[in-house]
């Protein structure tokens, strides 16, 4: 569960910095990563069915999802590529910070475009990947359907959640707003 999480949250952190370095193809790598989310959730449903044989077809969806996942990221970042070498020398490059090391870039006009604290936002992460992991584990005790095992169950949590990861995304995509949460 923790892996599915971070990943989220790295997918939000990538989509930001699209708003924040002035390069809208980061947000390509958004997309880009969500075949690798969807790997993970066969894999987490793989598991969620105690590695049951009526669901071991995760397993190459997982593997098929992840060559997939590949090819899109490495389509992405060589539009980031592209992006830059037709923009160069159009954005002013970060500030050096002390050390010598290059600045984050900064946050977009008007305020810091929603980005919280890094203690905030690693505790938030904390306690949400805890909670959820907490749930999962002793949850499935509770109900029926791990030790059910069906292809067809097995499809609906992979796809399901899949399809509420894409619909996170074309709704940002659609918003234009930059005050979002990486977790929601």
């Amino acid at each position: 569960i923790s892996s599915l999480i971070e990943w989220l949250a790295a997918m939000g952190l990538v989509w930001r910095y699209a708003e924040v370095s002035g390069n809208p193809r980061w947000k390509g790598l958004t997309w880009g990563m969500l075949p690798f989310h969807s790997s993970g959730l066969c894999a987490v449903t793989y598991h969620f069915f105690y590695n049951a044989k009526a669901v071991e077809t995760l397993v190459a969806v997982q593997g098929a999802l992840t060559v997939v996942g590949d090819l899109t990221c490495w389509y992405a970042t060589y539009r980031i590529y592209q992006w830059a070498c037709e923009n160069r020398g159009s954005a002013p490059p970060a500030p050096a910070a002390p050390g010598g090391a290059q600045a984050p870039p900064a946050a977009p006009p008007g305020g810091q475009g929603g980005l919280d604290t890094e203690g905030t936002y690693l505790g938030t992460l904390f306690v949400l990947v805890a909670a959820l992991s907490a749930a999962v584990k002793w949850g499935e005790l509770a109900v029926p359907l791990p030790f059910e095992p069906s292809m067809g169950a097995a499809a609906a949590i992979v796809g399901g959640l899949t399809a509420l990861n894409v619909a996170t995304w074309l709704q940002r995509s659609s918003s234009g707003r930059s005050d979002f949460n990486e977790f929601y």
